[in-house]
């Protein structure tokens, strides 16, 4: 499994948000109740994700395995990933609940594959009070190329908003351990739920905490 060899340093914390530079491995657990996760795809292309390589399986499942006191996980997974890597990669004693497509409007390709739609997983239970829930969401309609956040993966502001909103309740915590650009807790920061943000890329840390100081300020204003 991928290690730091520099412990964690100390949390920032931003509005509603816990900012954490280190290792998931490392800083888990925390006390939090929904994980909300975009991880190192299995089929992610070797050298996009630094010190990711080969990894991809034990990074998500020690990060799941030690959260196993959150009541609900969200997993993200490409449409052209193998999802049987799951199997794996998902600690066996959370029940599979449903999926949810995110889909796009501009779709991208993959050789002869056209894309259009990514999955979310979603394990342990539902949460309380929460009515039917759908097996698709908005359609984010600006095109990846629109989307410039200095990460080679930005998630969707749309998707993760939608999957904040569906997936958790407003006294939760949410936790993203592969937190990247930070996507996950400007969702957090809109819906008004407490984050705790985990990322060990030094340059993408800084990214998600400047993206995020941004939009709780834009809130104050507002």
């Amino acid at each position: 499994m991928l290690s730091d060899p520099n412990p964690p340093r100390r949390p920032v914390q931003v509005g509603p948000c816990t900012l954490i530079h280190g290792d998931a491995l490392q800083c888990l657990p925390v006390q939090a109740n929904v994980v909300i996760t975009d991880p190192v795809w299995p089929n992610c292309p070797p050298g996009l994700l630094a010190g990711a390589d080969g990894l991809q399986h034990g990074l998500l499942y020690g990060a799941l395995a030690a959260m196993d006191g959150a009541r609900t996980w969200v997993v993200i997974l490409g449409f052209d990933s193998d999802p049987r890597w799951l199997n794996r990669a998902v600690p066996s004693n959370k029940p599979f609940i449903r999926t949810q497509s995110l889909p796009y409007a501009v779709p991208g390709y993959r050789g002869r594959l056209l894309g259009g739609d990514e999955i979310a997983y979603a394990f342990g239970a539902i949460p309380p009070g929460r009515g039917l829930i759908p097996g698709r969401v908005t359609t984010e309609v600006q095109p990846k190329s629109k989307r410039k956040v200095n990460h080679p993966c930005p998630r969707s502001p749309v998707h993760m908003a939608a999957l904040v909103r569906w997936w958790s309740v407003d006294t939760d915590t949410v936790l993203d351990p592969f937190m990247g650009s930070g996507t996950t807790g400007i969702a957090c920061v809109r819906g008004a739920r407490r984050f705790i943000g985990i990322e060990r890329d030094a340059t993408h840390f800084a990214t998600a905490v400047d993206r995020i100081r941004r939009e709780v300020s834009q809130g104050r204003l507002l």
